[in-house]
């Protein structure tokens, strides 16, 4: 598998795709490795400076949302699965989910 770095590249809004926590408080001193990973959804919003560059009457002006950057989440995007979500800066490295191979064996 190979993982990419949230600083070169980031996925496209909307896709799952596995990502690696950076550790918090699901690590453990006997954690194995790998279990950082969940599959998440990524879901991008605004920045500190798109809101403040929104005309007054525009909705998004005054209306957060957990991806936007504001509160605890310093990057415009989260991390989104189905328990919860993590905030941006809470992934380190990303990766594509695998392909099935739906063929049967021989």
């Amino acid at each position: 598998m190979e993982s990419i770095s949230v600083k070169d590249i980031l996925p496209e809004n909307g896709k799952y795709v596995l990502a690696h926590y950076t550790g918090g408080n699901w690590h453990s001193s006997d954690d194995q490795s790998g279990c950082e990973w969940k599959v998440c959804k990524f879901v991008r919003g605004i920045s500190e400076a798109e809101r403040s560059g929104l005309q007054e009457f525009d909705a998004r002006k005054n209306s957060y949302r957990g991806c936007d950057e504001w509160g605890n989440n310093l990057v415009p995007y989260y991390w989104n699965y189905m328990q919860g979500s993590l905030f941006g800066q809470d992934v380190d490295y990303w990766a594509p989910l695998p392909e099935l191979d739906k063929r049967k064996p021989k």
